[in-house]
């Protein structure tokens, strides 16, 4: 049997390679969505701006 610090290394490396091969996979649609999410807290962060764009999205 292994140590629990060589399971949990073990572990992390395979978390992180479905991570990232998720994120290559998925690269773009992620990427799109960080873009949105980025831009609406960026024109919410804009008081004048951003009231005036929220109230013409709801």
């Amino acid at each position: 049997m292994r140590n629990s610090s060589q399971q949990t290394a073990d572990d992390n490396c395979h978390f992180l390679s479905v991570y990232y091969g998720f994120l290559f996979i998925f690269q773009d649609s992620i990427a799109i969505a960080f873009f949105f999410c980025g831009f609406q807290r960026f024109f919410e962060s804009q008081s004048t701006f951003g009231d005036s764009l929220n109230s013409g999205v709801k």
